[in-house]
């Protein structure tokens, strides 16, 4: 049985983060099953550029589109992951896409994590 998963991506600025300019950092909080993390791009903005309806710089000049482009990569990168993991069969949960997107190993598991891990393996075997 396939199990579907919520899985959403959202740009943020963390205006308690801001630089010496006065710009902000964008994060990309990424939301699967309800759970959810932020993974900073390393991009700053300026705040009053910034349109959050739509997790973007505003306007379509090529400083807008210079900033823009990193973060739409960024998304595109986690989709992929995302989907590689639910063609693999693999278990999904915001920390593993997260690892995987910075390329770092999973170094402990949380109690709920192996929770989830056990259940499905449970779901597999009937």
């Amino acid at each position: 049985m396939i199990k579907k998963h919520t899985f959403s991506l959202l740009p943020i600025l963390r205006q308690n983060k801001r630089n010496k300019n006065g710009e902000v950092p964008v994060y990309i909080r990424m939301t699967i099953d309800g759970r959810r993390t932020e993974i900073s791009t390393k991009i700053y903005v300026p705040s009053e550029r910034w349109n959050a309806a739509k997790g973007r710089v505003k306007g379509i000049h090529e400083s807008s589109q210079f900033l823009n482009r990193p973060i739409e990569v960024f998304e595109q990168k986690l989709k992929e992951i995302y989907t590689s993991f639910i063609e693999k069969d693999v278990i999904i949960n915001v920390n593993s896409v997260k690892s995987a997107f910075l390329k770092t190993e999973e170094r402990r598991r949380l109690l709920v994590d192996h929770f989830e891990f056990h259940c499905e393996q449970m779901k597999r075997e009937r």
